[in-house]
This record gives structure tokens, C-alpha cells and sequence, in this order.
């Protein structure tokens, strides 16, 4: 468990506050402690091994894939109901605030589609950011950087 409070302040492209994309494990733990379980997954269509460290107590998930022999940070999922974007809580918003909040701050490119799973997700890929709803609901922010 988790012995460290996060603020979760979502920074697309960049990760969290204390914890960059591109960084360790280590960093990770420094900044928020042990992960509460790891687990080793797979992509089936394109063989990517990736480890995800997930904090049950913090409602995050960092996901960590080898780059250069090393494993480093390269996508992060929250579910946290207090998580912050732009500095407002975001999982308040229904699908079509979420747009209209966007296009206040100029992210007007998005792609709105059904997953094979049954949610929403609404995307903006200058951000690497992707937002799931169900019944309108927002279910799971998940971002990552193009640049590790």
C-alpha cells in the first residue's frame, strides 16, 4: 500500500507533477511508495511487454515498457474522482461539458467513439489523452507521451 498522498494533477504529454513520463520505477516509488500489485501484461497484436504498477488506494496506474533496456514510464490511467485537468476536477463533467470545457481551452480535434467493450471514449491526440464514459459518466482518464 501506498504510504505517500498525490495530488493528481493531470499533465498531458508530461505525466504527473513528481512523475515524468520517461522516468523509473524508482522515481515512482520515491515520490508515492510500493506499489500495491504489479502485474506483467502483454499485447497480443503487437507482442508489447508492459509492466503496470497499480495503486489501488491512490486510483492510479503507471504503465512501464522497456525502452533501451531500461523499463520507463510511458502511460499513466487514473480513476481518481478528485483528478484535476486545467485545474478543475474533470470526472464531474459528462461527455458533452467535456467537450465544450475543451473548446474553452482551444482543444477543439477530438475523436468520439464506442469501444468493443461498450464505453465512450473521447480522445484529443495533440494531448495524448484519452477520456471513457459510461452512461455519461467518466469512467477513466488515461495520457501518455509520444516522445519516449
Amino acid at each position: 500500500m501506498s504510504d505517500k498522498k498525490l495530488e493528481v494533477e493531470i499533465l498531458p504529454l508530461k505525466g504527473l507533477e513528481n512523475i515524468p513520463f520517461g522516468c523509473s520505477q524508482e522515481i515512482i516509488t520515491a515520490a508515492i511508495g510500493e506499489a500495491e500489485d504489479v502485474e506483467d501484461l502483454e499485447d497480443e497484436e503487437s507482442g508489447i511487454k508492459t509492466e503496470a504498477l497499480n495503486y489501488w488506494d491512490l486510483c492510479l496506474n503507471f504503465f512501464m515498457e522497456d525502452r533501451d533496456g531500461k523499463k520507463v514510464l510511458t502511460s499513466i490511467q487514473t480513476d481518481n474522482l478528485k483528478a484535476k485537468f486545467l485545474g478543475k476536477e474533470i470526472f464531474k463533467m459528462n461527455p458533452a461539458e467535456l467537450k465544450e470545457f475543451m473548446r474553452e481551452n482551444k482543444f477543439d480535434e477530438f475523436d468520439d467513439a464506442e469501444e468493443t467493450w461498450g464505453e465512450q471514449r473521447i480522445s484529443y491526440d495533440e494531448l495524448n489523452l484519452d477520456f471513457y464514459f459510461e452512461d455519461k459518466a467518466m469512467t477513466t482518464i488515461s495520457w501518455s507521451s509520444d516522445e519516449i
